[in-house]
């Protein structure tokens, strides 16, 4: 690693540097392998708005063995980075987006400690932000935070009751509309159904609010779309890291959260 006299980093040596043309080239051909959607055009707004992290950072790739999955890709910035007001400038998301608001209320916990990522999907551009709470912390404080929907804070003596008492990241889904929340729990965990004793299914407890609206009023996903659900994901038997519990944020009947 090459070391920078002016501000103390550490970057890639020469040969390690990111490239730009040899990531495009590589992306078009995975995806062209995997069978999945590729857009150049989006690709290069993404490296153009979060240029620093790409060139600075690390850059994984994800997929899956489902037919029909995508290609993402993600980067881990070594510095803080404001990846949502990124996302808003570069029109990927809209300034008013309640779960843009959410990744906000939760970097600004701890005095600014939390550090920011992304997933890119290669067709559609930013999916999700992650948000490393920067350490592991209470339930009740990722809950508490002011402006939380009431409908995700009504939520904790769920996850209490499951013994899911801490919290190391929490993530949302542009595209599915969904908040995530990472725990580390421990085993053993069927890695299809989760621990029996630690699932359970969450009320469906989440407004419409957020979901974004369309210019036409419209918001996404109808009354189709599924409700909230807690499931432990793991290795049997062995510790399980990161007990991934979504809360989805589709559509309740009744009357709107406070």
């Amino acid at each position: 690693m090459a070391h920078d006299e002016n501000d103390g980093r550490r970057y890639p040596s020469a040969a390690d540097r990111f490239s730009r043309t040899r990531f495009l080239a590589d992306l078009r051909a995975t995806a062209t392998a995997l069978g999945a959607p590729y857009s150049e055009d989006v690709t290069n707004t993404v490296l153009d708005a979060y240029a620093p992290a790409f060139h600075e950072g690390a850059v994984l790739w994800r997929t899956t063995d489902r037919p029909g999955a995508g290609l993402d890709y993600r980067f881990y910035a070594r510095r803080p980075t404001d990846t949502v007001t990124i996302a808003q400038r570069a029109g990927f998301i809209t300034g008013d987006d309640p779960l843009a608001g959410l990744v906000r209320t939760w970097s600004g916990l701890y005095g600014g400690a939390p550090e920011q990522s992304c997933d890119f999907d290669a067709a559609l551009g930013p999916t999700k932000t992650w948000v490393y709470l920067a350490g592991t912390r209470p339930l009740d404080d990722v809950l508490g935070a002011p402006g939380i929907p009431g409908a995700l804070r009504r939520t904790a003596p769920v996850f209490h009751g499951l013994g899911l008492d801490h919290v190391r990241h929490v993530a949302v889904d542009y595209r599915h509309r969904t908040v995530n929340l990472y725990f580390r729990a421990r085993g053993p965990v069927d890695p299809d159904l989760g621990p029996p004793a630690r699932r359970a299914h969450l009320p469906h407890a989440v407004p419409a609010p957020l979901r974004p609206r369309r210019r036409d009023g419209h918001r996404p996903g109808g009354d189709r779309a599924r409700g909230p659900y807690a499931r432990g994901t793991g290795r049997g038997g062995r510790r399980a890291d990161h007990a991934d519990r979504r809360h989805h944020l589709g559509h309740r009947p009744g009357p709107a959260d406070p």
